[in-house]
């Protein structure tokens, strides 16, 4: 019986289905979608850091756990720079 190939965390990372090119609308710019993309980006390369110190990379629980508080600060950061006021120099 063969052994299953098993994904590095970071090669589960960037294999994230991404939405498809021919959506109608797609995600809008500035859009969670972007803000996935970031974190997934950063959660990747820290993990890779940690590997090339010799570290154990991050398991998928904390993957997913980073993901989501990294794309919620970004979301929360775009709604407050779209309602703070432009201050007049």
């Amino acid at each position: 019986m063969a052994i299953p190939h098993r994904l590095s965390t970071t090669e589960a990372v960037a294999r994230k289905p991404t939405p498809s090119a021919d959506s109608a609308t797609g995600p809008a710019p500035g859009s969670s979608m972007d803000a996935d993309a970031v974190a997934i980006r950063a959660i990747a390369r820290y993990n890779v850091e940690r590997r090339q110190a010799g570290e154990a990379p991050l398991d998928l629980k904390g993957i997913e756990r980073l993901r989501h508080i990294v794309t919620e600060t970004i979301d929360r950061y775009e709604v407050l720079k779209k309602t703070k006021p432009t201050e007049a120099h």
